[in-house]
């Protein structure tokens, strides 16, 4: 997929502020404006956001495309304002802990279309791999950060949400190999260990290797 620069001009006018950031995860947001364009957005943030500065990183349209607003080392107002009391201190720090990542939907219900989905979930994982991130922990709704209904619909529908995430997990990260799985379900994890199996070091008896495949046959 293509990512296509689209940034604001410099200045807290534009949301760009250009303090620097070291970013430790994602936040996810629908844009609240039914059947707009990515570029409609982008102009949006570009004009001051009617006075609000919002800004974005990312915004991924209604066809797939994806434009970026801000560098993900520089500081976006996206997530700044708690929605309730017990998001007031995290909302201090979170336009210098999150990438932002706009996205737009068809509709008023929020859901995200088939396409947009898919380059969302994309963007989000290309994200996660290059700079470390454990989806599982990193990857929040707007919602989780500060309370406000955003993205609408994912917060309406937290299995929505869920299945959303599994997919970016699913693509970031992989699968222990078989081996290494039975090893920590029978307790053969240590260093070493299974070269001494292979090399008869520590199984030195009929009785000892039948037990050993035996556990192996019951982790599996």
């Amino acid at each position: 997929m293509t990512i296509t620069d689209r940034l604001l001009t410099p200045g807290a006018a534009h949301g760009r502020p250009g303090t620097a950031i070291k970013p430790v995860g994602v936040v996810i947001h629908y844009v609240g404006n039914p059947g707009s364009s990515a570029e409609a957005n982008r102009n949006y943030f570009e004009a001051g956001a009617a006075g609000g500065r919002a800004s974005a990183h990312y915004i991924v349209g209604l066809k797939g495309e994806i434009l970026r607003c801000i560098p993900e080392t520089e500081l976006a107002n996206h997530a700044g304002k708690s929605y309730g009391a017990q998001w007031d201190a995290m909302a201090k720090t979170n336009n210098h802990r999150y990438i932002g990542v706009e996205t737009c939907h068809p509709d008023a219900t929020g859901k995200f279309s088939d396409i947009t989905m898919e380059s969302l979930i994309w963007l989000v994982s290309d994200i996660c791999v290059r700079r470390g991130f454990d989806p599982r922990a990193a990857v929040l709704r707007h919602y989780d950060v500060s309370g406000k209904s955003c993205p609408l619909y994912y917060v309406k529908n937290p299995a929505a949400w869920t299945a959303l995430k599994d997919k970016i997990i699913a693509r970031v990260v992989k699968p222990k190999p078989l081996v290494e799985l039975v090893a920590e379900k029978i307790g053969l994890n240590s260093p070493g260990l299974w070269q001494d199996v292979i090399d008869g070091k520590r199984i030195a008896t009929a009785d000892q290797v039948r037990s050993l495949f035996e556990k192996i046959a019951a982790a599996i």
